[in-house]
C-alpha cells in the first residue's frame, strides 16, 4: 500500500515500530523507568526490543536495492546516502563529544586533547568496529553496518551495469561479502530483506502469507532471544582471523554470537 508521492506506508510504519522498540529498550536499559512493579514478564518482553536494530537491517536489505535501481548513477546513490546519514550523525556526535569531554565523562576521562580529537575523527567516519577505536555513541555500530551495506550494494550494481556477464568479478564480490559476514555475523540480517526484494513477485502472489506478519515478528523476537548459540570452533577461528585483518581487537573482547539460522530467519 502506497500513499501520495510513492510513500510506502507499511515500510515506514515498520520503521517507526522498530525505532519505537529500540527507543523503549534504551529507556528501560538506562533505568529511566523501572519495571520491577510489572514483574519479570514485562521486563523480558521490553528487553527483547533491542533486536529492533536487526529488524532495521532487514528493512535496508529491501529498500536499498530499490533505491539503487532508481538512481541514474552509483555516485548519486552514495551521495544521497551520505547526506542522509551524516546530516544527522555529525551534529549528534559533536554534541555528545562536547558534553562528555566538558564533564570528563566515560571514555574522555583524563584523555589528552589530541587523543580525544583522534577518537572523535574515527567516530565521525564510523570506523569502529571495522577498525580499532572506542565508540563514543554506543549504538553507532549499526550505522557502520548500514554504510558498509550501502557500499557493498553499490559495488555489485556497478559490476552488473558495467559487465553483466563477468563471473570473476561477481565471485570476488561474493568472497569479500562472505569474509565480512564471517567477521561481523550480524550483517547477515540484511539478507532477508534482499531476498524479499529479489523474489517480490512470489510474495505478491502469496499475499495470504503476509497476513501473519505480526506472528512472524513475535517468532523473530523470541527465536533471536532464546536460540542464541556459540559459533562453531571453525567459525570462531575464521572470525578471529578476519577481524585480525580488518580490525585488530583487544584480547579480552568476546566473539559475537549467532542465532540458529533456521529458526531465526523463519521470522
Amino acid at each position: 500500500m502506497r500513499g501520495q508521492s510513492g510513500f510506502n506506508v507499511p515500510i515506514n510504519g515498520y520503521r517507526g515500530l522498530c525505532a519505537l522498540f529500540v527507543f523503549v529498550y534504551y529507556v528501560v536499559n538506562a533505568r529511566v523507568i523501572t519495571l520491577s512493579e510489572f514483574g519479570a514478564p514485562a521486563e523480558f518482553v521490553l528487553s527483547s526490543f533491542r533486536y529492533g536494530v536487526e529488524m532495521f537491517f532487514m528493512i535496508s536489505g529491501f529498500v536499498i536495492p530499490i533505491s539503487l535501481a532508481r538512481r541514474a548513477t552509483i555516485g548519486r546513490f552514495l551521495r544521497d546516502r551520505f547526506v542522509r546519514i551524516f546530516s544527522a550523525w555529525f551534529p549528534i556526535l559533536t554534541i555528545v563529544t562536547l558534553v562528555c569531554a566538558a564533564f570528563n565523562l566515560k571514555m574522555f576521562m583524563d584523555l589528552a586533547p589530541l587523543d580525544a580529537l583522534g577518537m572523535f575523527l574515527v567516530n565521525v567516519f564510523l570506523l569502529p568496529p571495522l577498525l580499532p577505536g572506542t565508540l563514543i555513541v554506543s549504538g553507532s555500530w549499526s550505522l557502520t553496518y548500514e554504510w558498509v551495506f550501502y557500499f557493498v550494494a553499490a559495488v555489485l550494481m556497478l559490476v552488473l551495469r558495467r559487465d553483466p556477464e563477468s563471473r570473476l568479478q561477481r565471485i570476488a564480490w561474493a568472497a569479500a561479502v562472505g569474509a565480512f559476514v564471517i567477521a561481523f555475523p550480524r550483517a547477515l540480517f540484511f539478507l532477508p530483506g534482499v531476498l524479499v526484494f529479489r523474489y517480490l513477485s512470489w510474495f505478491t502472489q502469496h499475499k495470504p502469507l503476509l497476513r501473519a506478519s505480526g506472528l512472524s515478528l513475535i517468532v523473530f523476537l523470541l527465536s533471536w532471544r532464546f536460540h542464541r548459540c556459540r559459533q562453531s570452533r571453525l567459525e570462531v577461528r575464521l572470525a578471529k582471523r578476519m577481524r585480525g585483518w580488518l580490525a585488530p581487537a583487544p584480547e579480552e573482547s568476546q566473539e559475537e554470537e549467532l542465532p540458529r539460522p533456521a529458526i531465526s530467519f523463519s521470522g
